[in-house]
């Protein structure tokens, strides 16, 4: 259930402003007309409550605000999309089993005719998750069922949703999670975070909402219900797992609960459970990568895995509208790997969110690196005498940042005497100096990790597409 328009509006334009209008285009999906008309509809709001306004430069926007700034703004707002609407209520029929119709159309101040279309909506939407619903009498909806596994599992991501915008919700949001917040959420924060450094495994803000989520409703419901989520893998791995949660929950997580735990933190480690959850083949998508983009080498266990990782938290990112703002790059070869990364997705039928496509695209010219690393690509870094200590410095980072990278330092003087075919024995030459006449010549404006690095991966890239014929 997607966020008011208005909310996204002003993330990205605090995000990223000034902010072309094309770029806000790109992420909200819909026209320059919907675009300007959401943007004054906001400048309303803003006004209303004293606040500045979205500034148009050149068609650039910006707002003079931080993000924490304007959340009381928003708290305060009564303002409610369809779709919000609906989650208020699909979250309050999940949890208390039933909606009172008069009831609910009060505090959310609709008409009768409003939340009568709004239930009907929430119904279907239910009933295509297998939860089977009941009218009764015109007095509201009821669950035949008041617990089992699809709807805690649905109820569980509608609250994900609902914490991931917390910095976002307007009045009515804000109270109900307030309202179904009733446990503390460092109650499982430190069992979360040893279990995981133990298990070796990386945190992220989907996986402790969902132990979150579960543990409200763990105590809204009270009916000690089991579920696996792990299904049927057992052994040492789990009884690690087990071992663990034991060891680490305090006296306040309940022993139903403990079990959960289990279940959603060896599902993180072992199986991943928003890639079933979500209906995302990881490994076809990498394989059509390769594909695409013409990789014939084996790519490592640890570049396959972060990028379906990548992909995966970009899937769920995708699903609760999470807005991060990056600009197009500007670089000719980067816009070529950026549309060609939109071409497979779409091949896919893979929608993500705007910047995730640049980010999936800086992680495809990682496996170029990768593979360059692998056929002895060789790299010299030029520099006067006095910065020659300071680079050799950035230098061997670099060579622990990628395994295996051919790449000396070297200064001026010196490589005026190498004879050619010692200058030519490197693929790659950089420099911050001097200009020297060759086609693999990168210039940088300054010596730091961050230009040695990007002068390195925009001169693979630019062989890349050479070799595929591209540019």
């Amino acid at each position: 259930m997607s966020n008011n328009p208005i909310v996204t509006l002003l993330k990205i334009i605090l995000q990223g402003g000034p902010i072309h209008i094309d770029e806000i285009v790109r992420y909200v999906g819909t026209d320059k007309n919907t675009v300007e008309r959401n943007i004054a509809l906001l400048n309303e709001y803003l006004k209303e409550y004293g606040l500045n306004q979205v500034v148009r430069n050149q068609n650039k926007y910006s707002l003079d605000y931080k993000i924490h700034e304007v959340e009381s703004f928003f708290s305060e707002l009564d303002i409610l999309s369809s779709e919000e609407r609906r989650q208020i209520l699909c979250i309050k029929l999940l949890l208390y089993g039933h909606i009172n119709l008069e009831k609910e159309r009060e505090e959310l101040d609709i008409s009768r005719t409003t939340i009568i279309k709004d239930l009907k909506k929430v119904k279907e939407y239910l009933e295509e998750k297998n939860i089977e619903v009941e009218s009764k009498n015109g007095r509201g909806i009821f669950l035949k069922e008041l617990d089992n596994f699809e709807i805690r599992k649905v109820l569980g991501f509608e609250i994900i949703g609902l914490m991931l915008e917390k910095d976002f919700l307007c009045k009515h949001r804000k109270n109900l999670l307030k309202e179904i917040s009733i446990i503390d959420p460092k109650e499982y924060l430190e069992i979360y975070r040893k279990v995981l450094e133990e298990m070796n495994c990386q945190a992220s803000t989907f996986s402790f909402y969902l132990i979150f989520a579960m543990g409200i409703i763990e105590h809204f419901k009270e009916e000690g219900y089991i579920y696996e989520i792990a299904g049927n893998c057992k052994g040492e791995e789990f009884e690690k797992v087990e071992f663990l949660v034991e060891k680490y929950s305090n006296k306040n997580i309940n022993d139903n609960m403990k079990k959960i735990l289990v279940e959603i933190l060896y599902k993180i480690k072992y199986i991943s459970f928003f890639e079933k959850e979500f209906n995302v083949d990881l490994e076809k998508i990498f394989e059509s990568i390769l594909e695409k983009f013409e990789v014939k080498e084996e790519i490592s266990l640890v570049l396959r895995e972060n990028v379906k990782t990548y992909i995966l938290r970009s899937v769920l990112k995708k699903k609760y509208e999470i807005i991060t703002v990056r600009k197009t790059p500007k670089q000719p070869n980067l816009q070529k790997l950026l549309e060609m990364t939109l071409e497979m997705l779409k091949e896919k039928k893979l929608e993500l969110m705007y910047f995730d496509i640049i980010g999936l695209s800086e992680f495809i010219i990682d496996i170029f690196v990768e593979v360059a690393i692998k056929n002895n690509i060789k790299i010299i870094v030029l520099v006067k005498n006095y910065r020659l200590v300071y680079v050799k410095t950035l230098v061997k980072f670099l060579k622990e940042l990628y395994e295996g990278l051919q790449i000396d330092v070297e200064s001026f003087l010196y490589w005026e005497f190498k004879t050619e075919k010692e200058k030519y024995k490197y693929d790659l030459v950089i420099s911050d100096g001097e200009i020297f006449d060759c086609n693999n010549f990168r210039k940088v404006t300054q010596f730091n990790v961050s230009r040695l690095n990007e002068a390195m991966r925009d001169y693979i890239l630019d062989i890349k597409l050479k070799e595929m014929k591209l540019v």
